[in-house]
């Protein structure tokens, strides 16, 4: 147990400190790399991928290939879509929620978006706003897009909470794991940055991590977040 809090511990740590690395290194895309290659047009699109891919990769999956907890979650990674076990009915009953807690989501951000504009306050998601400045720079580059603000936070995010943070908050405090999950949920919202999303992304968070509990893998909570991710990135796309 004393290993498991431990490695809990330190987890939460790589956190802050990967972030302030993820934001230095930035810092030097944006202030010195891009405006030397700023010539190249064709390769800013995928300067702009290697700009906002490679620091996910580093926060979230080379956590995956450092800790010991990471073996656990590269095994949920392989395991089929639904246990062979299951029945119609609970395989109807998980996409239902998936579908269901995709929507609420939804619709707590469009609801704190009206708050925050009743209020006069700004409304702009922070990571909506990043993702439509790139895309009205360089529209025709939607795959690169698509690959970095879609299929592989997708990918390592799901690997990273799901698959090693909540199964040590499971392990390593004496609560119930429904409670382990939503306090995963949480840490996944605040990595987000934006407080027009905290809570649509806290049920998110908390429909993913209690697909991944109960089915004991992570293809439906990567094929939900793709969903997420690739809807919301064709909204702001196409001005829908």
């Amino acid at each position: 147990m004393m290993e498991v809090r431990k490695e809990l511990v330190l987890l939460l740590g790589w956190i802050p400190v990967s972030l302030l690395g993820v934001s230095l290194l930035s810092a030097l895309a944006i202030h010195l790399i891009l405006p030397l290659l700023s010539g190249a047009v064709t390769l800013v699109p995928l300067l702009r991928l290697c700009q906002y891919a490679l620091p996910a990769l580093g926060m979230f999956l080379l956590p995956v290939y450092i800790f010991p907890e990471g073996r656990s979650a590269r095994r949920l990674l392989r395991q089929p879509l639904f246990p062979e076990a299951w029945g119609r009915k609970q395989i109807i009953l998980c996409l239902t929620l998936s579908v269901v807690g995709y929507l609420l989501c939804n619709v707590l951000t469009d609801l704190m978006t009206d708050v925050a504009e009743h209020m006069g306050v700004d409304a702009i998601d922070r990571v909506e706003q990043v993702v439509r400045e790139e895309l009205q720079r360089h529209r025709s580059s939607l795959l690169y897009y698509w690959l970095a603000f879609a299929l592989i936070p997708a990918i390592v995010e799901e690997l990273f909470f799901r698959g090693m943070l909540q199964p040590l908050l499971i392990r390593s405090l004496p609560i119930h794991p429904y409670i382990a999950i939503g306090i995963a949920s949480v840490i996944f919202s605040l990595m987000h940055l934006s407080w027009i999303g905290f809570l649509g992304r806290i049920v998110l968070g908390f429909t993913l991590g209690y697909l991944a509990y109960e089915l004991r893998s992570l293809r439906l909570p990567i094929l939900v977040h793709l969903m997420n991710n690739t809807v919301a990135l064709a909204l702001i796309a196409f001005d829908l």
